[in-house]
């Protein structure tokens, strides 16, 4: 139980606005590629999807059991912990369970619509809810004059996978600007500063330090990252995901269509 557990597989599953988010994490590659492991982690996600707490901790996982399911007979009627056990001592590894948390997201009146993106990064074969690296993007939409016809929703549900997609490809920390913590922008600012100063002329360096940090807050901030899944219907050229979604909005003659919250699991 003492060595390091630092290969994860995470689950993730998506019903009406909630999703559910699971972490397993065992030594090697070898056992994150077994179909024990892989069926412990389905298990798992299956559990929490249909659990309504928030979370799950780890003082429940003696309490919480498994019901009989289709996926894997060892697991049947046992608790987490003893699941967990099994696994450990199949495996001759040590495994960990890391998140279990519950998402809920919720309209905020009667004209608006959560449309929920998710991505998973090196999905095994046979396994569409597990990956190595995990996220989901939440989009809201007001209808306009019209109702949310099914074409609109469509499209909104296109966006919201590949903007879930975007999280993982750009590694994408903060949804807007002013979600940087301040200490955070000081400290990168200050990295910044000094490595100009030894780059540049003096008279040179406020605009490069401003310009530089601009250019971090881009790569950082979902909203100002330019959209890096290609955009098929625009030869515009590059464009950022705050346009793309007023562009969207404007296209599907929305009131009001914003991203709302995503979530990054590495």
């Amino acid at each position: 139980m003492s060595r390091s557990a630092n290969t994860k597989l995470f689950g993730l599953k998506s019903k009406d606005n909630k999703v559910s988010v699971t972490s397993l994490s065992c030594e090697t590659d070898f056992v994150s590629g077994t179909d024990m492991f892989k069926n412990f982690s389905i298990i798992l996600v299956n559990l929490l999807t249909e659990n309504p707490a928030k979370e799950v901790k780890e003082e429940e996982f003696e309490k919480i059991k498994f019901e009989e399911n289709k996926i894997d007979k060892a697991f049947d009627n046992l608790s987490i912990l003893e699941g967990l056990k099994i696994l450990i001592s199949k495996t001759q590894e040590n495994c960990k369970i890391g998140i279990m948390k519950n998402f809920e997201y919720t309209p905020e009146n009667e004209n608006t619509k959560i449309f929920i993106g998710t991505y998973l990064h090196s999905s095994p074969s046979n396994y569409p809810n597990l990956g190595v690296k995990a996220s989901f993007v939440v989009l809201s939409a007001e209808s306009g004059a019209e109702p949310i016809n099914k074409h609109a929703e469509e499209e909104l549900k296109e966006l919201s996978s590949r903007l879930a997609m975007q999280v993982v490809a750009c590694n994408s920390k903060y949804l807007m600007r002013s979600d940087i913590p301040i200490d955070v922008l000081e400290h990168e600012t200050k990295i910044i500063q000094e490595r100009i100063e030894k780059e540049s002329k003096p008279e040179l360096t406020k605009k490069l330090v401003d310009a530089a940090v601009i250019s971090w807050i881009e790569e950082k901030v979902l909203n100002e990252q330019y959209f890096v899944i290609q955009d098929y219907e625009s030869s515009e050229g590059k464009i950022n995901v705050q346009n793309l979604i007023a562009k969207y909005s404007k296209k599907l003659n929305l009131k009001n269509l914003q991203l709302k919250d995503f979530k990054l699991f590495v």
